[in-house]
């Protein structure tokens, strides 16, 4: 709520508070309307009007609400702040003071007063809706949502609206709760079905429910008629349709959508992924060029990577934003894709290579138990399979949506939300005998500063076990390339070399698939490493 939209309280003059808060009124449409003038002349005639109220106690409050408005119309900011505290003085028990002063803090940017502000609104109206929305939305942002969630909980039950109804799927979707969210966003489409936003987000977290992808399709298309021009509804529906499979359909929603905006950020990026997949890598790599020239930093970093490998160049490592969309927006149909469709078969086959006597001779997990490290964990595939040989796991995963489908398993100790670098890093040395990369090293290319940090923190006996994608010899470059499936594939005369480099022995070594990609095998290394 702002001056647009507030109420002056009653007044001991009926007919002048009327006339006040008509001349407010006719400010606030000449604000909508874009009239400056308009503005500035009924704002003032308030101002005027307000002269004439004798002051006392019993009408301060009202004044200052008034004067309060009418001074944030005209900019005044300074003087709305003060007239907004001394309604706050003069009447202590009401509500409106206190309101209007967190509303100019949160239009003016002034977020430490805010938070300050709103504590101490919360201690005086603890049941107000409009503190607990206030309350809930400086929680979301601090990504506080054990506090946000109850408090709009609380907001809606008080007094349900569609906009709190839709922050409350939001802030729900934000910590995977999607079956849930969906049904406070479906509240707030019932509530206000003109309104595309509530319709799209209604769709967001439908595409993450199991079986839900035909009843967001349907959403986001209902979201574009009701608003043409809310072209992240394009964007999402291109990709739904796209993941189905359905590519006419993709291509026929991305060039409606991009017809109207040809230069949108998020278009571009979704219509270049489209163009990745489907083949078309220079038409790709001019998508997200659009994309790269947009504001959005994270979407810049990821467009940069994904048009390298639409380029065919070679970065270093994929970006942690590019990780962390790709795989939130995967983990609803992450283990049946994997399993069922592409055929996946890294857990497997490094839990073999576990079992071979070169390895059970130096460490017999089946006789002893192991510390085991999980990096790019996911949704636990290899963690499921380690678990009857670990005495205590640890996962470390980008994506807090793959994190929440593998603590709902129960087999890990402890999960970190993190770069598995950064992890590595940090953690104590002598920590983990065990540490597993079963498909994470394909979102890396240069491997060298992760085989030194592992070579520093594990103690000698400590196994490392991965797999990657195979790069065949006799390619050019620095021992591995970035593919145009956006995943890295490294030689084995590279992965050989920072073993010694780093004091490991390879125990066990096995050429053969990962998994399936466009119905044909990918080609994988997988080794087992013992620190010397």
């Amino acid at each position: 709520m702002n001056p647009m939209t507030a109420t002056i309280s009653e007044p001991a003059k009926p007919n002048l508070a009327a006339d006040i808060g008509r001349q407010i009124g006719l400010a606030r449409a000449a604000k909508r309307d874009g009239d400056a003038v308009g503005t500035k002349n009924h704002a003032e005639a308030a101002l005027n009007s307000l002269k004439s109220v004798e002051l006392n106690y019993e009408n301060l409050d009202w004044r200052q609400l008034a004067e309060g408005d009418a001074q944030w119309l005209l900019g005044n900011m300074a003087g709305a702040e003060k007239a907004f505290r001394q309604a706050m003085v003069a009447a202590p028990q009401q509500a409106g003071g206190y309101q209007r002063l967190a509303e100019l803090l949160q239009d003016l940017g002034r977020t430490d007063d805010l938070n300050k502000h709103v504590d101490l609104c919360m201690k005086r109206f603890p049941k107000e809706p409009v503190f607990l929305k206030l309350f809930a939305v400086q929680a979301a942002a601090n990504q506080n949502y054990n506090d946000a969630i109850p408090a709009l909980a609380k907001a809606f039950a008080a007094q349900p609206d569609a906009e709190t109804a839709d922050a409350l799927g939001t802030c729900l979707q934000n910590i995977n709760h999607f079956n849930e969210a969906a049904l406070y966003h479906h509240r707030a489409m019932e509530m206000d079905p003109a309104n595309a936003a509530y319709v799209l987000r209604f769709g967001l977290a439908m595409a993450n429910t199991a079986g839900g992808a035909e009843a967001a399709m349907e959403l986001f298309r209902m979201a574009i008629n009701l608003n043409p021009y809310l072209f992240d509804a394009y964007a999402y529906l291109g990709r739904e349709y796209l993941q189905a499979g359905r590519n006419d359909d993709a291509r026929r929603v991305f060039e409606d959508g991009l017809s109207r905006a040809p230069d949108n950020a998020v278009l571009n990026y979704h219509y270049g992924q489209f163009l990745q997949t489907t083949g078309r890598a220079k038409d790709a790599a001019a998508a997200f060029d659009k994309t790269i020239a947009g504001d959005d930093e994270k979407a810049k970093s990821a467009a940069a990577f994904l048009r390298a490998a639409a380029r065919g160049d070679t970065p270093e490592r994929a970006p942690e934003a590019f990780i962390k969309n790709a795989f939130d927006y995967y983990a609803p149909n992450f283990e049946t894709a994997l399993k069922d469709n592409l055929q996946y078969r890294s857990p497997g086959t490094l839990l073999t290579l576990l079992q071979q006597p070169a390895v059970t001779g130096v460490r017999d997990l089946k006789k002893q138990k192991a510390r085991v490290l999980d990096l790019g964990c996911g949704t636990g595939l290899m963690g499921v399979i380690i678990k009857p040989y670990s005495d205590a796991m640890v996962g470390v995963d980008l994506s807090i949506s793959m994190l929440h489908r593998a603590n709902e398993k129960g087999i890990y100790s402890l999960t970190r939300c993190q770069d598995i670098q950064a992890y590595v890093d940090e953690m104590p040395a002598g920590g983990f005998d065990l540490v597993t990369a079963a498909d994470v090293l394909t979102y890396i290319g240069k491997l060298d500063e992760l085989f030194t940090a592992l070579a520093q923190k594990l103690s000698v006996g400590a196994l490392v076990a991965f797999g990657c994608e195979k790069l065949p010899e006799e390619n050019q470059g620095p021992g591995y390339v970035l593919q145009n499936t956006v995943r890295y594939a490294h030689k084995d005369s590279y992965i050989r070399a920072l073993a010694v480099q780093n004091g490991f022995d390879v125990l066990a070594f096995q050429a053969s698939p990962t998994r399936q990609y466009a119905s044909a095998p990918i080609d994988g290394l997988f080794y087992i490493l013992a620190k010397k």
